[in-house]
């Protein structure tokens, strides 16, 4: 992969974007792989893994538009 400030401004945008929600999706699969999850109630439980879910599938969005570049 070239320089990101080598590439048009629309691109520098998707890849800063993918790397920020990387870095989030990563935080939310460790604290839910972590012990203090268990603590945590049910439902919210729940809703952090379709939100972790969700992350990824947008993720991998961003990564197939990244791709195409």
């Amino acid at each position: 992969m070239s320089n990101i400030k080598e590439r048009p401004p629309y691109q520098q945008r998707v890849l800063k974007e993918r790397e920020e929600l990387f870095t989030k999706w990563d935080a939310l699969r460790a604290y839910i792989n972590g012990a203090q999850f268990s603590a945590v109630e049910p439902a919210q439980q729940a809703l952090l893994r379709a939100q972790l879910r969700a992350m990824g599938d947008y993720l991998a969005i961003l990564d197939r538009r990244i791709a195409i570049f």
